[in-house]
């Protein structure tokens, strides 16, 4: 039996100011390619390794749920970025496992239902974490950050520009 998968690519992001960020990676990776950071700035985030690497690793494996991104260190700010989702069910849910086709099945509809792109910056104490679906930060969490963002709110839609200054504040500050 062939299984095919429902899950497909995103739409491609565009970047204009105005555009609304439906692919957090390749938002961040556009504006950090545009205000000049370094490839030398980026680590592979599962932190096996501090070589200078932009590619995706899984974060921390205690992390729920899991983490696939990348990592960015710039002056005394460390980015992370990338998608999570959860492949865990949940507590005493029902789920078929005759055969493999309906495990595969409930770990796709899982990551389907689950898939956010994620953002979490780190600079001392202070720490910045959203979670964007589809344009829209469905999650925010701002400690130290709380006077410097005050213009972001969950279930706003995130644009480029948005994105834009809230990388360079965070850098300025460093």
């Amino acid at each position: 039996m062939t299984y095919k998968s429902e899950i497909t690519d995103a739409e491609q992001q565009e970047f204009s100011a105005d555009s609304t960020v439906l692919n957090l990676v390749a938002g961040i990776d556009y504006i950090f390619n545009k205000l000049g950071v370094a490839e030398s700035a980026f680590r592979n985030p599962s932190g096996q390794s501090e070589e200078n690497e932009k590619v995706a690793g899984m974060t921390n494996s205690y992390l729920l749920p899991t983490r696939i991104g990348r990592k960015a260190v710039v002056d005394k700010v460390d980015i992370f970025y990338g998608r999570k989702f959860n492949v865990a069910p949940d507590v005493y849910e029902i789920v078929s496992f005759d055969a493999p086709i309906d495990i595969f099945s409930f770990v796709e509809s899982q990551v389907r239902e689950t898939l956010t792109d994620y953002m979490s910056i780190h600079r001392g104490t202070f720490m910045l974490n959203l979670d964007v679906k589809n344009g829209v930060i469905t999650s925010l969490s701002k400690i130290g950050f709380d006077e410097q963002f005050k213009d972001l709110s969950k279930n706003m839609i995130l644009t480029i520009s948005d994105l834009e200054k809230i990388i360079q504040s965070v850098l300025e500050i460093s």
